[in-house]
């Protein structure tokens, strides 16, 4: 949700223009403007007021009126980069579109070449990687619902892009987005020994990344892309927790971080298991249903259990359910069982980072 605050009759006529086009975005104009543009909430005087209540309901805020003013309102609020919402300031005439504050983690460079699309007017980008024309990850994480981890070593990688300095790349996903040459690609974090990298950026679901890359003693980031479909079958009744951990143990078994799990899936007689439904959505994850049909097309390609296709009808869910619920997949890790759960592991290498 965004919400849009005027301060003058311009300003609240500019903003009606972005309502008509976005209309998930909510208006905030003076309240002596109420007549004329009705249907919008309406505010007294007390602009500060109104902001502090607004900071933490909506994940973006369009303010038009002068950057000054916004930048006195919003200071006293601000937590962090990671906290903060996307701040973006507008002219009242629409001219030109300033992304204020969380410009990458908050998507406000984003809002703000949308807006300047909409009014054709031009966006005032700043951030030195967006002015160079280089990725950076925080906005990938962002953009493709990934985990970054050691994010606070971006600066100096980012950096280092800049200076154009020589940066190690680590990826086991296809990326859709384009490095500059001074990025080079390596096949093995044990090569980054006697390279001389300012930084390594790896792009991967191997647990183990962070801990190589930290053994290598360089600035790191790592961005973990959501690629791995986690195959699920279990016993009538099993609990959340009873699922939840017997997930959790076929990645580290297999070394994935979970950040990576991008969905479970299950056969369709059980998408209503509660300790599914519930797993899933502790694991932040949503459960996909593979139709028994679908798995009994392909079931020969798995170990089948006379046991399970007495009670279900095929003779395997886990592995066939990882694979069909992957576009492109490969199995990386069989099924394993834990109590009354087994899980099987597939990677999508249809998965792209862009």
């Amino acid at each position: 949700m965004t919400a849009v605050i005027a301060l003058t009759d311009r300003a609240a006529a500019l903003a009606v223009k972005i309502k008509q086009n976005c209309p998930s975005t909510v208006l905030f104009i003076p309240r002596r403007y109420a007549s004329k543009y009705p249907g919008h909430c309406c505010f007294e005087e007390g602009l500060a007021g109104l902001v502090r209540e607004l900071w933490d309901e909506y994940p973006r805020l369009v303010f038009i009126m002068a950057a000054g003013i916004v930048v006195r309102l919003v200071a006293p609020l601000l937590r962090g980069k990671g906290a903060d919402p996307a701040v973006v300031v507008l002219d009242e005439r629409g001219e030109h579109v300033v992304p204020l504050l969380s410009g990458h983690l908050g998507g406000a460079n984003e809002l703000a070449r949308e807006l300047a699309a909409m009014l054709g007017s031009k966006p005032v980008i700043t951030t030195a990687t967006d002015v160079e024309g280089l990725p950076a990850m925080d906005d990938l994480a962002r953009k493709n619902g990934c985990m970054l981890e050691n994010a606070g070593d971006w600066k100096k990688i980012a950096l280092a892009l800049l200076d154009g300095q020589r940066v190690g790349l680590y990826s086991t996903v296809e990326l859709g987005v384009r490095f500059p040459p001074h990025v080079e690609e390596i096949g093995d974090l044990a090569q980054t020994s006697g390279r001389d990298y300012a930084g390594l950026i790896c792009i991967t679901e191997e647990e183990t990344a962070r801990a190589r890359a930290e053994e290598a003693g360089l600035p790191h980031v790592v961005l973990r892309p959501r690629n791995i479909v986690a195959g699920v079958g279990c016993r009538k009744g099993a609990n959340k927790e009873e699922i939840r951990g017997a997930v959790l143990e076929g990645l580290a078994r297999n070394g994935i971080s979970p950040w990576s799990l991008a969905r479970l899936a299950t056969i369709d007689h059980k998408q209503g298991e509660l300790g599914l439904v519930e797993a899933a959505r502790e694991l932040g994850v949503p459960l996909v249903a593979v139709k028994a049909r679908d798995i009994a097309a392909v079931e020969d390609r798995f170990a089948v259990s006379p046991f399970v296709k007495a009670h279900v009808g095929v003779g395997a869910v886990a592995e066939p359910a990882a694979w069909l619920a992957a576009a492109n997949p490969l199995l990386i890790a069989g099924k394993t069982c834990c109590g009354g759960v087994t899980v099987a592991v597939a990677k999508d290498l249809k998965a792209v980072i862009g």
